[in-house]
Order: structure tokens, then sequence, then C-alpha cells
């Protein structure tokens, strides 16, 4: 908790640290000093109304309001310093877990829901955001301000200012029991409310699913588990911040009579004077509203510090590399070679190898296809050439750069990709194009989405280039989401193209514009193909048969299908037999 809550303050040597401490702690010394000056005024107006001075006290008041509106001015103006560098500071904190998140290996989302990382970006930095413009500062104002006025109180009679010491003193040993259980609670619900936050996302992602399949109940259900646990956390939370409360309000009363049942006393025997008795109740209050507001204060941060720790966990998170130096550096003739993999072993965990001894080579300008049963590794092959994870052995080469001695920026320069399933970002045609080359020109967006067969449906909408696609391109049809895809990769122009059988999930009319702007794509380029339908690459250069971690069979479409009881050949009458037996039905 400690290390946390120091991390949290480190978070301002980004900013001008210094400006926070200035309007914090200057705000605590003139409103401290504030609240003394206002008991001392209170004391010399009824001390001055005793004596029966009229002009004495017109003065007096007169006076100190002209100084008390001073220093209200004051502690606004330091207040808004303060909680203007908090703005920066959360600014520079969401900016840097967008950042931190945007470099984290591929790996890391694999087993981690979206909604949990959305949660700790919004939940989480907000209630840091709170703790560090109101609840750490309050905390820290209304004790130095507690123990200044309780000072004071010494030295206007030193028994009242006993008895609000000792209860006070109370207090804090109570509150000090309780805050580890409240930050544990705290952390809870906070985790919980990251997993409602996943449900919701999946809720309305995968609406559709939901709606076809009539998961109402399954998603509903889920949701009321975690929510019904977040009750039960909240309430826990919820009666330990009441045991807190009445502890507090004991103390408040206790100090209350005491002060007050002691302090007539001390009037009737002539000790003090009225107006050391008025001072002495106005100096209770910042002791009193100390300890009102102890218990919600740290009640309080324990939820930022439970919040800023599943920050920190994110922030504390290894980074994808720059480049694999771990790996062996090998160096290979690539010659005219566009793609070698030689000897690569990988698996996603340890000993459980996906790919196993593997070695292949795809020649520049030329297209080659991956065929495999699901599991053999034809995705992992296209992770790997990514550089989305390193191999445990091995040398990969891309367009003449090895993964071991080159950052990965340039070696997915050197890659476009069109995936199964095209992901669209929510903004306009045009932007989404524009991904594959930042700096594009309009006409460069229009000539690629031409290549693509996009251009025709862009300009039938109202707004043509402009039109907005959607969450995830939901405006869109899957056919022209592809084409989009397509047209993003025409625009970055890359050496070699990775299609991961862009076009299976289309229907007919669809599949023949895909497929002929793929066609388009690939001209010039060296292109690797992952196929499901075997019938899409008949005419490739190469077709590579994946089996049990490495390749088995190697060929053109007419050459396998020559290898009697061959794993090509049995995958091809496969699928032709079930086409058929569609075609009959």
């Amino acid at each position: 908790m400690i290390n946390t809550f120091f991390r949290l303050l480190k978070l301002l040597k980004k900013r001008s640290g210094i400006l926070y401490i200035l309007g914090f702690f200057g705000f605590i010394i003139v409103g401290t000093y504030r609240q003394v000056f206002l008991a001392l005024v209170l004391k010399n107006v009824f001390d001055t109304v005793v004596i029966g001075s009229i002009e004495k006290l017109i003065v007096c008041v007169l006076k100190s309001l002209g100084i008390i509106a001073l220093l209200s001015f004051i502690q606004s103006s330091l207040m808004y310093l303060m909680r203007r560098m908090v703005v920066h500071i959360i600014g520079d904190l969401r900016k840097d877990i967008f950042l931190k998140i945007e470099n984290l290996p591929i790996k890391y989302f694999k087993n981690r829901h979206s909604g949990n990382l959305i949660s700790r970006m919004t939940n989480d930095i907000k209630v840091v955001e709170r703790a560090l413009s109101n609840t750490i500062f309050y905390l820290v104002y209304l004790s130095i301000c507690a123990v200044a006025v309780t000072v004071f109180m010494f030295f206007l009679d030193f028994w009242l200012a006993v008895i609000a010491l000792v209860t006070g003193v109370i207090a804090i040993i109570f509150n000090a029991i309780l805050a580890k259980p409240l930050r544990v609670i705290s952390k809870k619900i906070q985790e919980r409310l990251g997993d409602l936050t996943g449900i919701l996302s999946d809720l309305l992602a995968g609406i559709t699913v939901i709606k076809v399949f009539n998961l109402y109940k399954n998603m509903a259900s889920k949701f009321a588990n975690i929510n019904r646990q977040v009750y039960h956390d909240s309430l826990k939370k919820v009666k330990t911040t009441a045991i807190l409360d009445s502890l507090n309000v004991l103390g408040k009363m206790l100090d209350t009579i005491g002060v007050v049942g002691v302090g007539s006393y001390f009037v009737f025997k002539g000790k003090v004077s009225i107006g050391t008795i008025i001072a002495i109740w106005q100096l209770k209050n910042p002791i009193l509203n100390f300890f009102n507001r102890l218990s919600n204060l740290i009640a309080e941060i324990q939820i930022a510090l439970a919040g800023a720790e599943r920050i920190f966990e994110v922030m504390d998170e290894s980074e994808e590399p720059k480049k694999y130096q771990h790996l062996e550096v090998k160096i290979i003739p690539n010659l005219d070679k566009a793609i070698i993999f030689e000897n690569v072993d990988f698996g996603y965990l340890p000993n459980q190898w996906v790919l196993k001894n593997l070695s292949f080579e795809v020649k520049k300008g030329k297209k080659v296809a991956l065929v495999g049963a699901s599991g053999e590794g034809k995705s992992t092959i296209f992770k790997l050439l990514m550089g989305f994870y390193p191999p445990d052995k091995g040398t990969i080469i891309v367009d003449g750069l090895s993964l071991a001695s080159t950052e990965l920026s340039e070696i997915r320069k050197k890659i476009a990709y069109v995936p199964q399933n095209a992901y669209l970002f929510n903004g306009t045609i045009m932007e989404n194009i524009r991904y594959g080359k930042v700096d594009a020109t309009e006409e460069e967006i229009i000539r690629a989405a031409k290549i693509a067969n996009a251009h025709d449906f862009i300009t039938s909408f109202e707004n043509g280039y402009h039109t907005l696609v959607g969450e995830r391109g939901a405006q869109l049809s899957g056919g022209q989401r592809q084409r989009i895809a397509i047209a993003r990769a025409v625009l970055k122009d890359a050496p070699i193209l990775l299609l991961d059988e862009a076009t299976s999930a289309l229907d007919a009319e669809s599949e023949y514009l895909v497929q002929e702007a793929l066609d388009r794509l690939a001209e010039g380029r060296t292109t690797l193909i992952i196929a499901h339908r075997l019938s899409t690459i008949k005419n490739v250069d190469e077709i590579l048969v994946i089996d049990g971690g490495y390749v088995k069979e190697r060929g053109t479409h007419e050459e396998l299908m020559a290898i009697e009881q061959g794993i090509y050949r049995t995958l091809y009458k496969q699928q032709y037999k079930v086409l058929r037996d569609v075609k009959v039905s």
C-alpha cells in the first residue's frame, strides 16, 4: 500500500510537481491560519462585548472581515492551481496507459478481457483523479488543521485541549485498525467492476449472436453472479465504513460533552473568559470535521489505492521488444527468397509444440498456400512472420531481414495483412483506408479503393468516402468490409502479402469481387495464403501441407493430387464430396 501511494506521488514529477505542492501546502497553511484567526476574532469580539466598547467592536469586526476575505481568495487561487495540475497529471497518466496497452505483446491479450482493461482506463483512473484532487488533500489538510488548532487550544486552556486530544487519538486508532480491510474490499470491488465491464463489452459486441442463440438468460446469469459479488463486497464495505462512522460520531459526542461541560465549569470558576470558551468552541469545528470525514476519506483512499494498484499492474507489464535480441543471429544467403523458415520450433506453452523443426522458403513474387487441418499451425506461421511471437528456436527471414537482428517495426513494414474477418475502426471509410498509409493523399486512397473493387459501392453512399462505418464496421456488409481492408493493404504497398482466406465467409457475388481485388493486390508481390477452401488455391505456385508442426507435403495442386493417400488429396476429396452433396440436396 505504501509503495502504491508513493508511486502515485511520483506521477507529479512528469509535470511541474512544484506547482501542485505549492497549491497543496499553500492551501493547508492558509486554511489552517484562517481557522486559528477566526477563533481569535471571535474571542476578541465576545470579550469586547463583555467590556461594552462599541467602537472597538466595529473596528475589530471590519478588520477581521477584510483579512478573512483576503485569506479566502488566496485559498481559492491555491486550490485552482493544485487541481489544474491534477488535470494535467491524469491526462498524462491516461495517455501513458493507452501507449502502454498499445505496446504490450499479443500474448498479454490472449487470456485477458478487453472490458477489464477498459475498466482500468476509466473507473480506476477516475478514483485516482479524485484521490489526487480531493481525498489525499483533504485528509492531510484536516489532519494538520486539527493538530494546529489543538496546539492553539493548549495555548488557550490546557485541560480543554487534553480532552480534544484524547478523543482524537482514540478515533485515529480505530481508523488505522479498519483501514486495511477497507482497502482489500475496495480492490475486490474494482476487480469485479472490471469483470462487469467485460460482460457488457461482450453484450454490445456479440448482440447478434446472443439474440440468434437465445443467450439472454446465460448472459444475464453471468452478469447477475458478478453483480451479486459486487453487492456483497459493497455491503462489507458499507458495514466497515458504518462502524468507522459510528466510532467517529462517538468521539465527536465525547469531545463536545467534554469541552462544553468542563469549559462551563471553568467559566463559573473564573479561570477562562467567555471569549475563550467561544474560541475553543470554534476551534472544535476543524477537529469535529476531521472526525466526521476521517472514515470516508480513508475508505476513499483505499479505493484509490486499489485502483492505482490495478493501473500499475498494467504499467509494470513487459512491453513488446523492439526486436528479439535473445534469438540467435544466423546469416542465410536469401538470393531471391522473400520468406525463409529454417528449423523453427514454437509453442504457446512450454514443451507443447505447435511448430516443430519447420523449414520452408517462398521465392519473391510467388504465390504459396498453407494447407492443413485446424490447429496444425497455419495461423501461427502468420503470427511469427508478423513478429507477434518469437520462435523458440530457428531462423526466420522476411524480405532479407532477420527476425533476430531487425526491429519489429521494420519487419512489419514489409507485410500487408488481410484477415478472414476484416476489422474496421469506428470512423469514416477514408480514415479506415488511410491506416495503410497515414500520409496518403485523397487521390491515392481513391486509387486503392478502385483496385480493391470498393470505389463503386463507396460512392453510392450519400457521404461517399466520408461515410461512417460504425463500430467494427457494422454499417457495412462483410464483402464491403473485406474490400476496405484490401484497399488498406493496397495503400500500404508492402512487398509481402498475407491472406487468411479472405473470402471464406462471403456470398458468391461478394466473393467474386473480393477475389478479383485480391488477385490485383497480389500482382508483383510475394503472397502467402492460408487456405481453408482448397478450390481457391489451384493456381498458386506452390502448396505447403502443414501436419504435425512441419511441412509434410509440398508441390502444385496437380503434383499433390497425384500422391496416393496424400494429405492434400484426402482433404480436397473430402471438400469436393461435401460441396457435391450440398449441390445435390
